[in-house]
């Protein structure tokens, strides 16, 4: 294994990466609920963004633990 790639695997592997994860998962949550009230999106400008915001720090997690993990990340459960 490359240092940089057991750098990155004891990134996504750490508790406060993990929690970061969470959080991300309960603002994108809100976000969700909030974008079912069209007069809300209309009038919250800045709700769009920080959905797709979110999505972005979800496919940078994948992209780092298949990165990380290689082929067990596909094995592993």
């Amino acid at each position: 294994m490359t240092p940089t790639r057991a750098r990155v695997l004891a990134l996504v592997e750490s508790s406060r990466f993990q929690w970061f994860i969470i959080a991300v998962i309960v603002v994108n949550a809100v976000v969700l609920g909030l974008e079912t009230s069209p007069q809300l999106l209309r009038r919250e400008e800045w709700l769009a963004p920080l959905g797709w915001a979110t999505v972005v720090v979800f496919v940078v997690e994948i992209a780092l633990r298949i990165y990380a993990h290689r082929g067990a990340f596909f094995r592993d459960g």
